[in-house]
């Protein structure tokens, strides 16, 4: 056998045995790495909160005015208490429509950042669960929820106390509805 010959199938077989091991490696699992956010309250807080966005803003036009952008989130509360909660106040802090740039973890925007105080009507059993849905008016996206007040349905109350921090951001995930388009 001719010495270029063999010269080449070694070439050439080793040529792809190092493409393969290469492209295994590349297909092999490889370490991730995930940042989470809270998902709810902190211990000190009479209730666990968490937000869903609920589809992609809409616009609402109301009494013949400009439409404005209408947020859409789902709230799931837990009761850890043992009262029952008759409504909650929470101050949700967020941006309207108009086109602007924020760096990433930046707070250089706050100016710009609408805040808005809504009352949340509850039916919610000590140690229970419910779901509320919430439309804000105004608001294109929601960067964060603060719970500031409980109404008991004995009729006390719970506000939160200086210097205790009980607030959300929404999941950051928006669930996508499907259409089929009909040809």
């Amino acid at each position: 056998m001719n010495r270029p010959g063999v010269l080449s199938l070694a070439l050439l077989f080793g040529a792809s045995f190092a493409f393969s091991s290469q492209a295994l490696s590349q297909s092999m699992p490889q370490p991730v790495l995930a940042e989470t956010m809270m998902s709810g309250m902190g211990e000190g807080c009479p209730v666990s909160l968490q937000a869903q966005r609920n589809g992609i803003p809409s616009v609402v036009v109301t009494d013949g005015r400009t439409p404005v952008p209408a947020a859409q989130l789902q709230l799931n509360w837990g009761n850890r208490q043992r009262k029952e909660i008759a409504a909650a106040a929470i101050f949700v802090h967020g941006f309207d429509a108009t086109p602007r740039v924020i760096p990433a973890g930046s707070r250089t925007a706050a100016s710009a950042e609408l805040k808005k105080v809504f009352a949340v009507k509850l039916n919610l059993s000590g140690g229970g669960q419910a779901t509320t849905d919430l439309t804000l008016q105004r608001f294109a996206t929601v960067s964060s929820i603060e719970l500031r007040s409980i109404e008991y349905a004995d009729g006390s109350r719970w506000n939160i106390p200086a210097g205790q921090n009980c607030s959300i951001a929404p999941n950051p995930y928006l669930p996508v509805a499907a259409t089929a388009i009909a040809h």
